[in-house]
C-alpha cells in the first residue's frame, strides 16, 4: 500500500509541476528568436522575412478575411497607416488566397507587405493563437508587446503610440 501511494504522490507531483509550468507559460510573451520565412500575397517569387525588419520598429498583424474581428480592427489599422508613423506587416493565416485579395480590394490595404500563411507556420514561431493577433517589433528585432484580438482605439493610444515615440 505505501508503494501505491508513493506511486500515487509522485504522479500527482509531477501533474501540478506541469500544470504550474503551463500556466507561467501562458502569461508570457512568446520567444520570436526564430526567423519567419513566407511567401509573399502579390509576388510570389519574393520571400516575407522577419530579419529583412529589423533596424526600424514595426507591427506584425495576423489576420484572415473570413475573421470578423479582424474586419472590426481594419479602420485602425488604415489610420496607423495613413499617418506612416510605423510600418505595418500583415500575415494572412489559414485564408484563401483569391478572398483576401478580394477583401483587401474592397476594404483597403494597410500593409507594407502581406506575407501568407495558410498552413499555420506563424503559430509555432510566434505562439499564434487564433485571429487578429497583433505584436509591436522595436527596431532590434525585439517584442514590446503582443494583443491578443482586436487593436482598439485606446490601445493604439495608451501604450502602442508611447512605445514606437520613445
Amino acid at each position: 500500500m505505501k508503494i501505491f501511494g508513493t506511486i500515487f504522490l509522485i504522479c500527482f507531483l509531477i501533474f501540478v509541476t506541469i500544470f504550474t509550468k503551463t500556466l507561467l507559460d501562458k502569461n508570457t510573451i512568446p520567444d520570436v528568436s526564430n526567423r519567419i520565412v513566407l511567401p509573399l500575397l502579390y509576388t510570389e517569387d519574393k520571400l516575407f522575412d522577419t530579419n529583412e525588419l529589423i533596424g526600424h520598429p514595426y507591427i506584425l498583424n495576423v489576420f484572415a478575411s473570413w475573421c470578423t474581428t479582424c474586419q472590426e480592427e481594419h479602420s485602425i489599422l488604415l489610420e496607423i497607416a495613413k499617418k506612416q508613423m510605423i510600418k505595418i506587416y500583415g500575415i494572412n493565416y489559414l485564408d484563401t488566397e483569391y478572398k483576401v485579395k478580394e477583401w483587401l480590394k474592397t476594404n483597403g490595404n494597410p500593409y507594407t507587405k502581406i506575407a501568407k500563411d495558410y498552413s499555420g507556420k506563424v503559430n509555432s514561431a510566434l505562439g499564434v493563437t487564433g485571429v487578429p493577433e497583433t505584436f509591436i517589433f522595436d527596431q532590434h528585432g525585439k517584442l514590446i508587446l503582443h494583443i491578443h484580438g482586436n487593436l482598439p482605439q485606446n490601445i493604439w493610444e495608451t501604450q502602442i503610440l508611447p512605445l514606437i515615440q520613445n
